[in-house]
């Protein structure tokens, strides 16, 4: 008893996807299976349940078991190996088999690995090899190559009683065969019965007139397996012979192998046959004798591919002249059969009699017992067993005209009027160059006209000018307007449907012809949208009205010309005007990052994460000279507290002299943010690197022991960013907006520093938080509340209660407060910070290749 499993993929039953089963071609086997004289199977033991499915996909092997009793709850089980009706199982099987051979390549001979590669079907595998020795020790490495794997490679058969005696009884098909007096049985090779004793396959046949009995049994029709089974010298030559045939019924393609050997004997062998039914729809016969054709070249790509035998040349042969006509034709076409052009040449088709055509078996039917012989469908045509120079030749003719199956070439031609104005416009595209090229025509013309009189002057006048202008116009409205034209000629009023029927067009009767303005102003020339003429004097009025809007081009426009839709024009022109694109192209953006950890770490004294930036300069007067100085801005991460000092240079040794005061004021640093300025970048070099090489009296006159030890102290850690990249800096750069704007409102002159100090004062009271209206309410944070605490947070944290707020320890209270602090920093502050002000959508980011304009003034 066998248990079969039925996995359906209930999702996808409408649309399968293709098989990616890693299994080589059945008839490819079979093919490779008939090349050598000796032969054998082997199949692999269990071979799907000997490969484990991944424990992430075991729950989709779960299944239901009922025992029969009816209270009883059935049963659930898993599978953890590949079962039998799963669509993935051969292709897992076959991976671990292929895997196999790949992991143990360096251990056993190519010959093994690739027999595993080309010669297994699934679980079964067909070798033919030259001699018995070669067979036994093919199957002995195949024995040990699959352990290797965890498969066992069992009931082998073959046709040599010599190769089944060195195998152990338990691995042979038939165990219980005695090799020296029973005769060997007929085994199963891939669907095909194989006779071992005669070594043929035999093929059972029904016949259609009467209905099988007892007294009228099977016919078996018996073909050898081995190629040159009746060659015993060695093969000089080998050839592929294709021959087609076709009926009403269907088309026929049987393939042959042709074997010479060196004494000069000839043997030819059947290969494969394919037969397909003639459509429903009724074809020509040469349409089918062209299908038959195409499926003979598909044979040979096929058997090329599968065979491992070097053939030396492939024929086709067909009955039908139209078909080799149109093989050999290279100026007409026919229709879609260019696969037998891709697939063979012409010198290799040739013409074969009906007579002696073996595939007119295949397209009309023969008897049964014809088979039973040496007939020509399996042992191909006689003449092929002859020299070369005896084979069939005809002479291939052309194909005739009135052909139902040559493609009809279909010419269409167009007949394009063009005028002048076109040729011009493909060679120019100003407008300043259009209308001077029309006026020196216009003069040409004249000039002609006056039989050769003197040229007036050597430059086109204004009127010249304006008449070409016009000129160009009138060619432009014979384009667009010429049904318009002829009403108005003939004394006919615009038809309704018109564009310029609400236009009194042609200088005739607008409604402001009484105006008292120039003639030009009232009466406009008309021009349509879209033409290239048009687009050339929008371009022109705004280059010349520098790059002016659409408004102004408008208003100019209106002057002397109307354009018909002439906002949608302009638009089209602004949009392509590469000088506006770069002007008010905006720079390119993306998604906001996260804020920095180091702004959002609490319980951190003030200025343990710091960010600092020059800014400036600014025009100081000492007594009757100007000089100029500069801010140096330090600001606390987490809060936001600001330091400023003024600078007299943006030299390392002033900014260090500024840092000294910094830490002094505020306290030593966990880390330094800032740019990577050459002031900065020298400033840490010279504090972590060269401090050391000081003289050291002048260190210890101009600075105290603590201070030596702060700056020597490794645990400043300074972190550059680049100078481009002013959108990461944000916190400073925001800062130092209030600042000047600050400067500005409270020093009023910016020519003094004098009022340093009030800065530094009102900028630690800055709200950090939303100010409430409600009296009961907090006061909003500001930085003062961090930093007026900065003493205590050195303390061991400690617990604290609302009722410390009232005791007599200052240090419990002022503990409490700092804790309140930074409670309200944590549930108020942090949260203002979530939301991204600006650069709030994702964008994709460029690629190498894109077009940019790079917005920098120093950028060249």
């Amino acid at each position: 008893m066998a248990f079969i499993y039925d996995i359906q993929d209930r999702v996808n039953k409408k649309k399968p996807g293709p098989r990616a089963d890693l299994a080589n071609s059945l008839t490819g086997v079979l093919i490779r299976f008939r090349e050598e004289e000796i032969a054998f199977t082997a199949d692999l033991e269990a071979m799907f349940h000997q490969v484990k499915v991944l424990p992430k996909d075991a729950d989709a092997l779960r299944f239901l078991w009922w025992s029969g009793r009816l209270n009883d709850p059935p049963d659930e089980y898993q599978m953890l190996v590949h079962i039998f009706g799963a669509t993935s199982s051969p292709c897992c099987a076959n991976k671990a088999v292929h895997q196999t051979a790949d992991d143990n390549e360096e251990q056993f001979d190519p010959e093994v690995t690739r027999t595993v590669c080309r010669n297994f079907y699934v679980d079964n595998v067909l070798k033919a090899v030259p001699n018995e020795g070669r067979a036994i020790w093919l199957a002995q490495q195949l024995i040990e190559l699959m352990k290797k794997g965890g498969f066992h490679l069992t009931k082998f058969s073959s046709k040599s009683r010599k190769f089944l005696a060195m195998l152990p009884e338990k691995e042979q098909a038939n165990p219980k065969l005695n090799l020296d007096l029973d005769d060997l049985p007929i085994g199963r090779a891939l669907g095909l019965h194989w006779d071992t004793n005669s070594d043929t396959f035999q093929f059972k046949v029904i016949p259609t007139s009467k209905p099988p009995t007892t007294r009228h049994p099977f016919h078996y029709i018996k073909i050898p397996r081995w190629f040159t089974c009746s060659l015993s010298a060695a093969i000089a030559d080998i050839q592929l012979h294709y021959f087609s045939d076709t009926s009403k019924y269907g088309y026929v393609a049987v393939a042959y192998l042709r074997f010479v050997d060196d004494r000069g004997r000839v043997y030819c062998m059947f290969v494969i046959g394919k037969m397909r039914n003639a459509p429903l729809k009724q074809w020509s016969i040469p349409r089918l004798d062209l299908q038959a054709a195409a499926v003979c070249t598909r044979l040979h790509l096929m058997i090329m591919d599968e065979l491992d035998l070097s053939i030396n040349s492939a024929t086709f042969w067909t009955d039908s002249m139209t078909v080799l006509q149109y093989v050999t034709n290279e100026k007409r076409r026919y229709k879609p059969f260019t696969e037998i052009h891709e697939a063979s040449s012409p010198e290799q088709w040739r013409h074969v009699p009906t007579s002696l055509n073996p595939a007119d078996e295949g397209s009309r039917g023969t008897d049964i017992h014809a088979l039973k012989t040496k007939c020509r469908w399996l042992f191909g045509p006689k003449f092929l067993v002859l020299p070369e120079d005896q084979w069939p030749v005809k002479k291939i003719g052309k194909i005739p005209d009135d052909d139902k199956e040559v493609e009809v070439e279909k010419h269409v031609t167009f007949i394009m009027r063009g005028s002048g104005l076109d040729q011009l416009l493909r060679r120019y595209s100003s407008w300043l160059k259009l209308p001077t090229l029309v006026a020196w025509l216009m003069r040409f013309m004249a000039y002609i006209a006056n039989k050769n009189g003197p040229l007036k002057s050597a430059r086109i006048s204004i009127p010249q000018m304006r008449k070409s202008t016009e000129e160009i116009v009138q060619m432009v409205q014979r384009q667009y307007f010429s049904e318009e034209i002829d009403c108005l000629t003939d004394g006919r009023q615009v038809k309704g449907h018109s564009k310029l029927s609400n236009l009194s067009p042609v200088l005739i009767e607008g409604r402001i012809r009484h105006a008292p303005i120039p003639f030009d102003a009232i009466h406009l020339m008309i021009l349509p949208r879209d033409h290239p003429v048009s687009t050339f004097i929008v371009r022109h009025y705004h280059e010349y009205l520098g790059h002016a809007g659409r408004a102004h081009i408008l208003t100019t426009l209106r002057q002397r010309f109307w354009l018909l839709q002439p906002r949608t024009l302009v638009r089209q022109v602004l949009q392509k005007c590469v000088s506006c694109r770069k002007r008010k192209e905006a720079p390119m953006q993306q998604l906001m990052a996260d804020l920095p950890k180091e702004r959002l770490i609490p319980f951190q004294p003030p200025s343990t994460y710091t960010g600092e930036h020059f800014f400036g300069p600014f025009h100081v007067k000492r007594g009757r000279s100007t000089e100029k100085v500069y801010g140096c801005l330090f600001t606390c991460f987490t809060s936001c507290a600001v330091y400023i000092e003024h600078v007299s240079s943006l030299e390392t040794d002033s900014f260090i002299q500024d840092l000294r005061r910094f830490i002094s004021n505020r306290g030593h640093p966990k880390e330094i943010w800032s740019y990577n300025a050459t002031n900065f970048a020298g400033a840490e070099k010279e504090i972590r690197q060269s401090l050391c090489d000081w003289n050291q009296d002048e260190l210890n006159k101009h600075l105290r022991k603590d201070e030596i030890s702060c700056y020597l102290c490794p645990r400043i850690e300074w972190k550059f960013q680049l100078l481009t990249t002013s959108h990461m800096s944000g916190i400073w750069e925001r800062l130092i907006r209030s600042v000047r704007k600050m400067m500005k409102a409270v020093l009023g002159d910016p020519n003094t520093f004098v009022g340093l100090e009030t800065l530094r004062k009102s900028s630690p009271n800055r709200p950090l938080t939303p100010v409430s209206d409600d009296p009961s309410d907090y006061e909003p944070l500001t930085p003062s509340h961090f930093l007026l605490q900065r003493q205590n947070f050195a303390l061991p944290p400690g617990c604290f209660e609302h009722e410390d707020l009232y005791r007599r320890k200052q240090c419990r209270r002022a503990q409490f407060l700092a804790d309140c602090f930074w409670k309200r920093w944590i549930r108020e502050y942090i949260p203002t910070l979530q939301q991204r002000q600006k650069w709030i959508r994702e964008k994709d980011n460029l690629k190498i290749g894109d077009v940019v304009v790079v917005v920098d003034n120093n950028s060249s």
